[in-house]
């Protein structure tokens, strides 16, 4: 269990991303909850590679460390350059690195895992508000929730 990130040292940042619509250059995580990135998707030699975090009672605990899986119902794919996350059989993420390198998050439902985070190419839906369509430039967190 771990309260904060150590990410390991061959962990390669995306310069751009794709996510569900929007369009991300230069942020380094996803999502901040209380400053914490629960998910954290960086450059692999064959496909993107991921790092996945669950929190139980404000404690954050890694269930998927470098595409390898802590927990019989997550099943990671990572091969020709996609990445697909299953959660008992329902797809949690599904992504691929396209020819110039950027990372295209196609759709994204963290809900079985606990956050309210979810989308597809039409937009991201975070507690009942959606993101669709837009440019961002810099920063830590696309988007961060909590105090």
């Amino acid at each position: 269990m771990i309260d904060y990130i150590d990410i390991p040292t061959e962990y390669k940042e995306y310069n751009t991303v794709n996510l569900c619509s929007n369009e991300l250059e230069n942020i380094k995580y996803l999502f901040g909850i209380n400053s914490f990135p629960p998910i954290i998707i960086g450059k692999g030699q064959d496909a993107p590679v991921s790092w996945l975090y669950i929190r139980n009672n404000d404690i954050w605990t890694e269930i998927i460390n470098s595409n390898k899986s802590k927990d019989i119902a997550l099943q990671v794919f990572a091969h020709d350059r996609k990445l697909l996350i299953q959660f008992d059989s329902i797809n949690i993420l599904d992504s691929y690195e396209d020819e110039n390198g950027k990372l295209i998050i196609e759709k994204i439902n963290l809900k079985p895992l606990g956050l309210n985070i979810e989308g597809n190419e039409k937009g991201l839906e975070i507690a009942g508000n959606v993101i669709a369509k837009n440019t961002v430039i810099g920063g830590k967190f696309f988007v961060g929730l909590g105090s």
